[in-house]
């Protein structure tokens, strides 16, 4: 059996024995609505605080290490992970949509390149290639998550420009030409028009938007004394935030955190005070921003919250350095909020797991036949590969029945049971697409396609992972009668 055929079937095996070892604490769950007995001691809700919810991403570096790294936690302050722990540097994250990846900056090919990886650290993956002088900065994510666009000196060494790409590395398209210097873009909520800053024209730097085909160039600010950067779109897409620092020609006086409408009305300061404020990020209800801000205008970063009409400002992170604030989206899992405790009566609990159980249940019949097949063809020569190919399109139909099925479940008005139900749902699609890769793998015999179809695999996993830890907080907020 050659190298290729040898890497899908591991990859196959390793795959399907983590996502189904994942599967075991779902089949424990007594179908009646009660507690299985050995989930009744140590679990307990995440405590993320009464109102925050959800998850920031950051760069920061600790005294012991050399390099920035790319950082999460709750949004309290609590819960601090390390994604990237690498020995290069890892700086600005930007959240995807659905909360389950970052972008962000590495140097970890000694040039700046747009890298992605799951929340929870899994999944690292290289969008930009780039090389000699050039380098990548300020991801930001296409509102349905498949496109990132970023500022480069790709095509001009010596001007920064917006470019949109694929989040799968191909498509790169070239936005701006203008020899100003085009910055940090945002991508409106509704993916029509993308926000930046610039210092085209006579002032420092303004704001301005644009289409997504870089055509429709509006100029949102324009003051002479100022310099507007880092824009950042409110969820409902209707204002942007952004940092204004004052005092040129004469000297850079402070920086603070302002808001002004997308239609260029209405512009409003957040913060004030002695310290300089900059990189706003909206939390996913629009009620506050999370900026960096440098204390009494010293050269290290901290992580700031305030809310929307300037109260409440509090700082978040004591690491060293901490800058660039992303606030994910609520569907990170690990650091969602689930505070709605309100029980569905035993029938609906039971109808429902009984609907989703069945239907992973026989998902987990059909691998374990397919794993079958990958342990014989271990044990063979290349000759049976046909033979595993062939199986290929009868899973992709089982798998596509199953998600029917599984839509077809009723899922109580229970913010826990309907998220663990959107998990398990986006692991059947990641499985479905881990197929369609292998049926690509057998039609060329790429090994270099093995990757994409483990990632698949991966996803899938996490997903169960995350429906795993949802059922979870379910199970504890009735044991603990919240």
């Amino acid at each position: 059996m050659s190298k290729g055929q040898w890497a899908v079937i591991i990859a196959l095996i390793i795959g399907v024995l983590g996502v189904f070892g994942c599967l075991v604490p779902y089949l424990l769950v007594d179908m009646a609505g009660g507690v299985p007995s050995h989930l009744q001691v140590s679990i307990q809700p995440f405590d993320t605080g009464p109102e925050l919810g959800a998850r920031i991403a950051f760069t920061a570096w600790e005294q012991d290490d050399l390099a920035h790294e790319v950082y999460v936690m709750n949004a309290d302050g609590s819960r601090l992970t390390n994604l990237t722990n690498h020995p290069s540097d890892d700086t600005e994250p930007s959240c995807s949509p659905d909360g389950g990846r970052i972008a962000f900056v590495s140097y970890r090919d000694g040039n700046g390149d747009i890298y992605v990886i799951n929340t929870d650290g899994s999944g690292l993956f290289q969008v930009t290639h780039t090389s000699g002088e050039i380098s990548c900065g300020s991801p930001s994510w296409s509102p349905d998550g498949t496109r990132i666009a970023f500022n480069s000196n790709l095509q001009d060494l010596e001007n920064e420009d917006i470019y949109i790409i694929n989040a799968d590395s191909t498509g790169l398209t070239r936005l701006t030409t203008d020899p100003g210097e085009d910055q940090y873009p945002a991508w409106s909520p509704d993916g029509q028009r993308i926000a930046f800053d610039s210092s085209r024209g006579e002032n420092i730097t303004d704001l301005y938007l644009m289409n997504i085909d870089g055509t429709g160039l509006v100029q949102l600010t324009d003051t002479a004394h100022n310099w507007d950067g880092a824009p950042a779109w409110s969820p409902d897409g209707m204002r942007i935030a952004f940092f204004r620092m004052s005092g040129w020609p004469d000297g850079w006086q402070d920086a603070d955190i302002y808001v002004i409408n997308a239609d260029a009305t209405g512009l409003a300061q957040v913060t004030a005070g002695s310290d300089w404020d900059f990189g706003p990020s909206w939390s996913p209800d629009g009620g506050m921003i999370v900026f960096s801000f440098r204390p009494d205008q010293s050269l290290t970063y901290h992580i700031g919250m305030v809310n929307l009409d300037g109260t409440g400002r509090v700082s978040l992170s004591s690491l060293a350095d901490s800058d660039a604030p992303s606030w994910c989206s609520d569907a990170d899992v690990s650091g969602t909020e689930l505070n709605e405790h309100t029980q569905p009566d035993d029938t609906a609990y039971s109808e429902y797991m009984s609907c989703s159980g069945e239907v992973m249940g026989g998902v987990k019949e059909d691998v374990s036949i397919w794993m079958d097949l990958a342990l014989a063809l271990l044990a063979s020569d290349s000759t049976d590969m046909p033979g595993f190919c062939a199986e290929l399109p009868k899973w992709s139909t089982q798998i596509s029945e199953s998600r029917d099925a599984h839509s077809e479940c009723s899922v109580p008005e229970s913010k826990y049971l309907q998220e663990h139900w959107r998990l398990r749902d986006k692991s059947l699609q990641e499985y479905s697409l881990a197929i369609e890769c292998y049926e690509g793998y057998c039609a060329s015999l790429a090994a270099s396609d093995m990757q994409e179809c483990a990632d698949h695999l991966d996803r899938a996993l996490d997903y169960l992972n995350q429906a795993d830890e949802v059922m979870r907080q379910y199970l504890a907020s009735v044991h603990h009668g919240e």
